[in-house]
């Protein structure tokens, strides 16, 4: 984790705390760095996690009172210090004003058995008593509520303030009564001092650097917490050799410089045809924190232009013992010679095999001019080889999307072209139904239409059928009127034609009277006169049947 990419916590004009949380591939670990300037003060938190921490420049003192009894403990700190503070205590920092170097007090701490995987597993004393009632406050401290509303009310103050109390000077302690419980437990132990790296002996000290751990039994502190604090110093073109632990991961804090780091990843084989993986290396600088998981193989190498420094804590310390894999103390010469050289190559004797274990001298820190360098080159050739084939990668994977988008634009296309004559069939279907609609509406309206000229000529025919009948009805009448004119006409005819029948007859009669008179006197009518008479009578007959006739066809 670089250094620019740490969480922060706490930042103001005094100080900053950041934190980091880093697996070793099995546990979660968190990770506080506190940054506190000449004469700053860390005002009173409360611990819910252990906490080991590593000081690592400035001066200061740690003031705290644990679980254990009702006393306030506080030790001074120095570069180099390792200490710990147990769950549950109530601690502050505060950093010292030095006339010289005006050093920054930099504090990096773990909390080991922080499995809430909290940042920040502490918490400010205020905010703990802020959270009762105010009537509870006022009956507990038996003070007015005055005296309660200032405490309450009072605008919060930063975590990091100017420092109150005077440098390089314990505060004043003031008795009070112990509890039942702490009375009855109080055990009365005197309070360690912190362990500082710099004044103890070291580990390991060869011309190529040194190394030393701290571990519980060194410093008691450290028993409960299950871890240890290891500092490693190399000087330039050193490496601390190829390594693992057996029992425990490391998290390490770059204090110093810059260097790289080798870790072999469980995929890989050997460093001339097998596979590595291009994250197993990598370069780390002043701040930054990198972890190597328990049973991972590593190295730590310095650059030829400076010292790499760092330091760490190691999780089941106290049952950790590295294993080298070259130098004195490789594992390498602990077991038969030919078996180890059977078990790196069938073809490589035992006289080869001792060649090669035998040949280095030095042990833990040895010298490597270049390694970091060449790693780095290696790492550069890696990078640009993983480049060229991302590039190759990105290459296929444009010619890939390039299909792709071919084949999607293709798809598209005859999507949209199936999309495009089904809407045609669609529209033609619609023209069509239109069509049929409007030829059905058509002939509906020529349908109506025509049933309202059936109707019309219905009506028509009705109407002219009704005048016709009335015609007829008034034919009817007419010739009935007529038939009655001509029946009367006939009538009156016939009544004159009998008149004149009667009046012929009587003029006959008249006539008979007179000519049977002549005759009886001598006269009478010749025989033309009755044949005259005859054609007369005939022709009146014939007129009158004529008249019958015309009569009957007009009724």
């Amino acid at each position: 984790v670089k250094r620019v990419d740490r969480t922060t916590l706490v930042s103001d004009e005094y100080g900053e705390i950041t934190a980091v949380e880093i697996s070793d591939g099995r546990d979660f670990h968190v990770l506080n760095f506190f940054t506190l300037d000449p004469n700053s003060l860390l005002l009173p938190h409360v611990l819910q996690a252990q906490m080991v921490f590593y000081v690592h420049t400035g001066s200061g003192r740690l003031s705290w009172m644990d679980g254990e009894d009702d006393d306030a403990k506080s030790v001074d700190l120095r570069p180099g210090d390792v200490y710990g503070l147990e769950e549950g205590s109530i601690f502050y920092l505060q950093s010292y004003l030095e006339t010289l170097q005006r050093n920054k007090l930099r504090i990096h701490a773990i909390f080991p058995h922080e499995t809430t995987r909290r940042l920040k597993p502490y918490t400010s004393l205020r905010d703990s008593l802020m959270g009762f009632d105010r009537r509870l406050l006022q009956s507990a401290f038996r003070v007015s509520d005055e005296a309660v509303e200032e405490l309450v009310t009072g605008s919060p103050p930063p975590e990091i303030v100017h420092g109150i109390l005077a440098a390089k000077t314990l505060p004043e302690k003031k008795k009070k009564e112990k509890s039942l419980w702490t009375t009855a437990m109080n055990s009365k132990k005197k309070t360690a001092k912190p362990y500082n790296v710099f004044e103890e002996d070291k580990d390991f000290v060869n011309g190529n650097g040194w190394s030393t751990t701290v571990t519980a039994r060194k410093h008691p502190v450290l028993r409960s917490s299950g871890v240890g604090l290891f500092v490693v110093n190399l000087t330039a073109g050193s490496m601390v050799g190829p390594h693992w632990n057996p029992k425990g991961s490391e998290i390490s804090i770059v204090l110093e410089g810059h260097g790289l780091v080798s870790v072999v990843s469980s995929n890989a084989t050997t460093a001339t045809g097998g596979l590595r993986d291009e994250n197993d290396r990598f370069p780390v600088e002043e701040g930054d924190v990198f972890v190597v998981p328990r049973f991972g193989p590593m190295a730590q190498m310095a650059f030829l232009d400076g010292t790499f420094v760092f330091a760490g804590f190691t999780t089941q310390a106290s049952r950790n013992h590295p294993q080298f894999l070259a130098g004195k103390a490789s594992v390498l010469r602990v077991f038969d010679r030919k078996v180890m050289a059977m078990a790196f190559n069938a073809t490589l004797d035992g006289s080869a095999f001792d060649r090669i274990v035998d040949s280095q001298e030095e042990s833990v820190i040895l010298r490597c001019e270049d390694c970091a360098e060449e790693e780095m080159r290696a790492i550069g050739e890696m990078e640009e080889e993983r480049r060229r084939e991302e590039e190759a990668m990105r290459k296929r994977e444009e010619e890939k999307r390039r299909q792709e988008e071919e084949e999607e634009e293709e798809a598209r296309r005859r999507e949209e072209e199936k999309w495009r004559r089904e809407e045609e069939q669609e529209r033609r279907r619609e023209e069509e139904e239109e069509a049929r609609q409007k030829e059905a509406e058509k002939r509906r309206r020529e349908e109506e239409q025509e049933r309202r000229r059936e109707e019309e000529e219905e009506a028509r025919r009705q109407e002219a059928e009704k005048r016709r009948r009335e015609e007829e009805q008034e034919r009817r009448r007419e010739e009935e009127r007529e038939a009655e004119k001509w029946r009367r006409e006939e009538e009156q005819e016939r009544r004159e034609e009998e008149e004149e029948g009667e009046r012929r007859r009587e003029e006959e009669e008249e006539e008979e009277t007179t000519r049977h008179g002549r005759h009886r006197y001598g006269g009478g009518s010749t025989e033309s006169e009755r044949a005259a008479e005859a054609q007369r009578r005939w022709e009146e007959e014939l007129q009158r049947e004529e008249e019958e006739a015309e009569a009957a066809r007009r009724r």
